[in-house]
């Protein structure tokens, strides 16, 4: 019985404490002084003491029935790309240095550089890595290293995966 109290004595606390905060009538106030003093050696007599008051709390009220805008996503650049009637991702896309974005394109096997300030293409090659329909897949991740040297993580049916890197030869990628 004497449970059975306690427990209904802080479902109603509780209660009480949420509709405060909601009706925003609960405010919290944390004013610190902090003091802090560092003595040497008799010696030297140097003194040092330093007090920092905080500012005014900061109130803010949320009305949660407030409509906001809706954030929408900057399109940075795009491409067409047939997509091959299967779930499989139809490109990748990672982060180069020089404020560059790299993008795979699993269904043709381009990859495209694109400056990242400016949205504009700045060259694209022809790369070995398995294409959607082939035995082999790129499985998740695409990384750019130094030197431009794509890193591929890429399996087959059977289950097996490997980060593969590929680097440029001439106008295309290739396996190294």
């Amino acid at each position: 019985m004497l449970v059975a109290i306690a427990v209904a004595g802080i479902v109603i606390a509780r209660r009480d404490s949420d509709d405060e905060i909601v009706a925003g009538t609960r405010a919290t106030t944390i004013a610190p002084t902090i003091t802090t003093s560092t003595t040497t050696t008799p010696a030297t007599p140097v003194t040092t003491a330093t007090s920092v008051v905080a500012k005014d709390p900061i109130v803010a009220q949320i009305n949660l029935a407030d409509v906001v805008s809706r954030l929408e996503p900057t399109e940075i650049v795009a491409f067409p790309i047939t997509p091959p009637g299967d779930l499989q991702p139809t490109a990748y896309a990672t982060i180069a240095s020089g404020n560059r974005i790299v993008i795979l394109d699993d269904v043709s096997g381009v990859i495209r550089f694109v400056d990242g300030a400016t949205r504009m293409d700045i060259t694209q090659y022809a790369i070995d890595v398995p294409t959607i329909g082939s035995q082999s897949f790129v499985s998740r991740d695409v990384l750019v290293g130094p030197d431009d040297i794509v890193y591929v993580n890429e399996g087959d049916a059977a289950g097996k995966y490997a980060v593969v890197a590929y680097g440029r030869t001439g106008d295309s990628y290739v396996e190294v």
